[in-house]
């Protein structure tokens, strides 16, 4: 940690402030790893050891606060500015960089409570003295003009006297004129909340002491409009808490509000506090976007959501919910310790709390959603020291808090499955833990056999995460063997997001089972419910509005149990053409996967703006799923979306091959281990496995075809712009446009419809769990390229992707057919253009082309070869030629034409362009023995485009008095020239060239 900040400070010094901030950030990961992991038993020493880590920790963040400084990064300065001073409070260097930056954004209010903080605790520093003189003139002219703004008047109408002795239509007016101010401009709203006095305290006052409904609702509409504006949220609550503003009241204020949810109100003051709730979760989801999960920001907006959730208002709860769930499926996708441990502090209790609600109003969307968020909770839980131990002590008070509620039996049944549920989407080895107990086995018949709708989606789901690991694929053979399972996915009157949870289930048993065959009928009715379900799921995404009431939660189970379908079909070679073109028992399902991406896709892009505060609330939520749908929270749809694209456009021969190839075993090896095994199950009297069919070459093109035609290839450059997509689902999204690109014809469709420029944006990426991709990505852009004429492409098209193909032409790892391709790729951008021969040069390219001529490959030396040859003509090219070694080898290549005659007509081609420098041609001819004799051999080939590079390199030596010496010195020349000429077949313009040659060569011997 020390080396990393002495790192960053010498960054700092040499103005390279990115790079800094990088060395700051790995010190800061470091230093959060190194605060969990001590050891010691010694209270005394493990608070000195935290005392002493934040305190670095305070010093680290100040450091990283001056790089944003000096990049003019306000707002990340302010962020790490004020948590170092959480560390630290008399931190100097943080306050001084936190008052420039707040300075810079124009809160000289808060810059001078910084500076005069500062000088407190540094009287002697000149440079804080007169930056505080400065300050307070600024302030105070500041001031000046906010109290004489149409904010300030406003609000002092409302201060003069009572309600009613002020008059109820002026007081009334003020209040609106203040919430048409704020509506419309966020600067208002700044105002409002800078106001010296409190404006947001006689706000507050006003909702909690008035008992006049009409004023209480204005003064809570009044807060909903200020907060749509970004600059006015992140203002309110990125305050530190060492100073005594209206930001810091202005959080616990809102927070108040939130929580007086028990208190009875109308519906005018309901309607009012959802708009506020609905704008607040938002905005703070999008500040914690923005801030990347940064603490500071985090901290107040799960305070926010926890208050939301512990509503007694049932809208609210669902804000909280929906937002905590969000943040719940960021935290666990990027695997932030620290946010983790926000989220189970502050979430856990009210998150009980709600599934111990006996109330009847308690929806079961509400708890599915809390379900999911306790899963999450749970996963973060086990990450933490002895986090199994205290799971499974957790969820033993749950199920014991289940038989004591107040509620009809099945709730209580269910409330046990939900646990069940929450524990498996936490760890599959907890949730089988408790669906082995004979309780849970008991509650799974009753509610099957009596329960209603609900719960019955309840116990499919359960089915479907029990039936991904053998552990649980053992919990379920009981209901295998008595039909439990076919039952529930085949019964009419069953609930469809059970029958679409059952169906999965039962496909990746019968996968993992091998007992799955392709004309079965229940193979029917999983084509039939997968086409069905994203009917249903495309049907409610293109709704106007869709449902509030836990419709578009139900459709998200759905879309996951549907992929999850067709995840497992796909790979099978005899579905494959039936769910790509359909067929007599059911529709194209891939037509249909490829609409609800889609209808996705224009769910996500569309915004949603709040028209009036009855819809306000589900225009939120709607907001919200639009984020998570775009995220990481929504990721295991797309890598079944990009993983079921990738299987069609794999031959399962492809797909073998990549699963051997990442596991180190040759195709070679595998076919060795297969003979054997089953000549061991034929000697066993056991059944041999079943070969699966064949997928030749001529099916996957016309799957790729119709892929494309169906617009697969947008579908999958949409996914690969979505944030926080992960790794492994942007490695099968790359695969499938990768395998596209494997056919010729519809490259251009793959550059026109974004294909190329979503493989371009993965090629620049260098981390290495995303090399693998990254080759991918190349290998794709190479095949583009070996076809389209560069001229159809931009400068960045054109020239990005050169450095890239190089870097793959190095990797020890590529095959010879990636390597291959991205020579003819780079043959191709430099027998076009100049600016890409540059581009090619400046990346060590030059270097690395000589070095594939030296390939073990055929085709991977003559690509090289080729390449060169097209530049040739470059002074830099001409200078490595230059280099006797380099010209014994193409001298060598050009004359092995009976051995590989392709990469001899480009070698001679590249000598022949050559020697038209002079003293390249004296380089030839002076090599010993192969100068000239490899020309003889040439004329002697037999072949056209060799007899013809020989010619025109012949006849350049004519013209250069040194070599003219060395052809009149060989006595075979003219001879050789005028049998080569009287070969018939030969073209015209050889001809012609022939004796013009001759008769140069035989002036010059004369």
């Amino acid at each position: 940690m020390e080396v990393l900040k002495q790192r960053g400070n010498a960054l700092y010094a040499q103005k390279k402030y990115d790079e800094a901030i990088k060395a700051y950030d790995e010190a800061i990961a470091s230093l959060s790893v190194a605060a969990g992991s001590s050891s010691s038993s010694d209270e005394k020493e493990v608070h000195e050891n935290v005392k002493e880590i934040s305190k670095l920790r305070g010093t680290l963040l100040a450091n990283r606060a001056a790089c944003y400084l000096q990049t003019k990064r306000w707002e990340a300065c302010i962020l790490d500015a004020s948590e170092a001073l959480e560390s630290d409070r008399q931190h100097v260097k943080a306050l001084y960089r936190r008052a420039q930056a707040y300075e810079a954004l124009g809160t000289f209010e808060k810059a001078f409570q910084d500076l005069r903080l500062a000088v407190n605790l540094d009287p002697n520093s000149q440079e804080l003295v007169r930056a505080t003189h400065r300050l307070r003139e600024a302030t105070q002219q500041q001031e000046s003009r906010r109290q004489s703004s149409p904010v300030a008047q406003l609000l002092a109408r409302l201060r003069k006297g009572n309600f009613e002795s002020t008059g109820t239509i002026s007081r009334a007016d003020a209040w609106k004129g203040l919430i048409g101010l704020t509506s419309e401009d966020g600067a208002a709203a700044l105002d409002l909340l800078r106001q010296q006095g409190g404006g947001i305290r006689f706000v507050e006052a006003c909702i909690h002491n008035t008992d006049l409904e009409s004023e209480r609702v204005l003064a809570l509409r009044l807060l909903a409009a200020s907060c749509q504006h970004g600059v006015f949220v992140k203002e309110a609550f990125t305050t530190s808490c060492d100073t005594d503003t209206a930001g810091n009241y202005f959080l616990q204020s809102l927070v108040n509000v939130l929580g007086e949810g028990s208190k009875v109100r109308t519906e005018k003051e309901e309607r009012a506090e959802e708009e506020i709730a609905s704008v607040l979760v938002l905005s703070f989801i999008r500040m914690v976007k923005e801030g990347k999960g940064h603490v500071q920001v985090l901290k107040p907006a799960i305070q926010c959501w926890v208050a939301a959730l512990s509503h007694r208002q049932g809208t609210i709860q669902k804000l909280g919910l929906e937002a905590l769930l969000w943040w719940s499926a960021e935290c666990t996708t990027a695997k932030n310790p620290e946010s983790a441990s926000l989220l189970v502090g502050a979430c856990l209790a009210p998150l009980v709390r709600l599934f111990e609600d006996a109330r009847e109003s308690s929806t079961f969307s509400m708890r599915l959603n809390a379900t999911h968020l306790l899963g999450r909770i749970f996963g973060c839980l086990l990450g933490q020291e002895k986090g199994k131990e205290r799971v499974k002590t957790l969820a033993t008070e749950l199920l014991m808090t289940t038989t004591t509620l107040k509620v009809l039996a099945e709730r209580k049944l269910e409330l046990r499955m939900l646990l069940v549920l929450a524990l498996f989407n936490a760890d599959a080895s907890l949730g089988c833990w408790v669906l082995a107990e004979e309780e849970t086995d008991a509650a799974v018949r009753r509610l099957l056999a009596s329960g209603g709708a609900d719960q019955q989606i309840v116990v499919a789901e359960v089915f479907n995460r029990a039936s991904t690991t053998e552990t649980g694929r053992a919990c379920l053979r009981p209901y295998v063997l008595d039909h439990t399972l076919v039952c529930l996915m085949k019964t009419s009157g069953a609930p469809f997001e059970a029958r679409v949870a059952a169906a999965a289930a039962f496909t990746k048993l019968g996968l993992a089972a091998k007992t799955l065959p392709s004309t079965s009928t229940e193979l029917t009715d999983l084509l039939n419910i997968a086409s069905s379900g994203l009917e249903q799921a495309t049907a409610c995404l293109s709704s106007p509005s869709p449902s509030f009431d836990g419709t578009r939660l139900r459709t998200s189970a759905i879309e996951g149990s549907v992929v999850e379908i067709l995840s497992c079909l796909a790979t099978r070679t005899t579905l494959k053409r039936e769910l790509t073109f359909g067929s007599n028992r059911c529709k194209a399902c891939i037509r249909l996967l490829l609409a609800f991406v889609q209808q996705h896709i224009d769910e996500g892009s569309r915004t949603s703006t709040i028209t009036s505060t009855t819809s306000i609330t589900k225009t939120t939520i709607n907001s919200i799923c639009s984020i998570s749908s775009s995220s990481g929270a929504y990721d295991k749809v797309w890598y079944g979306v990009a993983f079921v694209l990738a299987s069609l456009t794999l031959s399962n021969d492809e797909l073998r091959k990549e699963a051997l190839r990442e596991k180190g075993i040759a195709p070679e090896e595998f076919e060795q281990l297969r003979k054997i095994q089953e000549m061991q199950q034929l000697q066993e009297g056991s059944e041999v496995d079943i070969i699966e069919a064949a997928d030749p070459p001529e099916d996957v093109e016309s799957r790729v075809k119709e892929l494309v035609r169906l617009n697969a290839i947008r579908a999958l450059s949409r996914l690969l712009s979505f944030q926080g997509l992960s790794p492994l689902a942007q490695e099968q999204a790359v695969t499938a446009l990768v395998q596209i690109a494997t056919v010729p014809e519809v490259r251009g469709r793959l550059i026109l419809e974004g294909g190329y420029n979503a493989c371009l944006s993965i090629a620049k990426k260098g981390a290495k769990s995303m090399e693998t991709t990254r080759i991918k990505s190349l290998h794709a852009l190479a095949k583009c390229l070996v076809t389209t004429n560069p001229k159809m492409l931009s400068d960045r098209q054109r020239l990005a992707p050169i450095a890239g193909l190089l870097w793959l032409c190095r990797h020890p790892m590529v095959t010879y057919l990636q390597q291959f391709e991205s020579l003819l790729a780079l043959t191709n951008l430099a027998s076009h253009e100049e600016d890409c021969v540059e581009a090619i040069l400046s990346n060590q390219g030059l270097k690395c082309l000589l070095s594939m001529q030296f390939s073990e490959h055929l085709l991977v030396r003559r690509a090289a070869t080729e390449a060169l040859c097209n530049m040739v003509y470059h002074p830099h090219v001409l200078a490595s030629l230059r280099n006797p070694d380099t010209l014994k080898l193409w001298l060598a290549l050009a004359e092995d034409y009976e051995g590989d005659l392709l990469t001899a007509r480009a070698a001679a081609g590249g000598l022949a362009i050559a020697s038209g420098d002079e003293e390249m041609a004296s380089g030839i001819v002076e090599v010993p023995i192969m100068g000239l004799s490899v020309w003889r051999t040439l004329l002697s080939s037999g072949d056209s485009d060799l007899i013809h590079r020989a010619a025109v390199a012949i006849r350049s030596f004519t013209r250069f008095k040194k070599t003219q010496q060395a052809l009149v010195r060989e006595g075979w020349l003219l001879s050789a020239l005028e049998e080569a000429s009287a070969g018939a077949g030969k073209p015209e313009n050889l001809q012609q060239l022939m004796q013009a040659i001759i008769a140069e060569v035989g002036q010059l011997l004369k």
